[in-house]
């Protein structure tokens, strides 16, 4: 196997252990053994929990940006349609992407208070996350009064972890669909 294959395998195995179980709760011995890698591996790549942390939780992130940008949307001219179909995209991946939670708002949760390292990254992603989205919805607030696309995008990643966390809660994965449904149905009443 590959130098990479290796850090990808341990890194996907990390990625699924933090969202399953959290972090505080997945050990390098059970990353290794989901990887089927020894801890020599793990430490020739990584040297704390942390890195491999970090490393997952970009990786959790690229891969849901990924999926997000390859939706029909991208073809669609009329600005405001473009933002329907890019919800409604959102809502066809949605439980791909988020069935097991969302690593960054598990970290946010969790690690906030005691791992600067992480919440700092974390809060670095929302924030490229966010900006990304208000690129998207600008054209419903650019002839509006009312919100502006930043509160927007902020609203909807609100209101994405909110049903993530719910869906978590009540064992109910489609809150998340649901949820976004009721964005695009709010931003249909505040376009017109």
């Amino acid at each position: 196997m590959s130098k990479s294959g290796a850090k990808e395998k341990l890194v996907d195995a990390a990625r699924q252990l933090m969202l399953s179980k959290g972090y505080a709760a997945t050990t390098v011995d059970e990353i290794c053994n989901e990887a089927g890698l020894s801890k020599g591996s793990f430490y020739h790549f990584f040297s704390t929990k942390e890195e491999i942390g970090l490393a997952a939780l970009e990786s959790f992130h690229q891969r849901g940006q990924k999926r997000l940008s390859e939706g029909p949307f991208r073809s669609i001219v009329d600005p405001v349609e473009r933002i329907y179909s890019f919800l409604d995209h959102t809502e066809s991946v949605s439980k791909d992407i988020w069935s097991e939670g969302c690593l960054l708002g598990t970290f946010a949760v969790d690690l906030a208070e005691t791992n600067p390292a992480i919440r700092k990254r974390v809060s670095e992603l929302f924030d490229k996350s966010i900006g990304n989205l208000a690129k998207v919805f600008e054209p419903i607030t650019a002839k509006k009064s009312g919100p502006t696309a930043q509160q927007l995008a902020e609203h909807f990643i609100s209101i994405l972890e909110g049903a993530i966390v719910l869906g978590k809660a009540y064992n109910d994965i489609n809150r998340i669909p649901e949820s976004i449904r009721e964005f695009k149905r709010y931003l249909q009443v505040l376009a017109t």
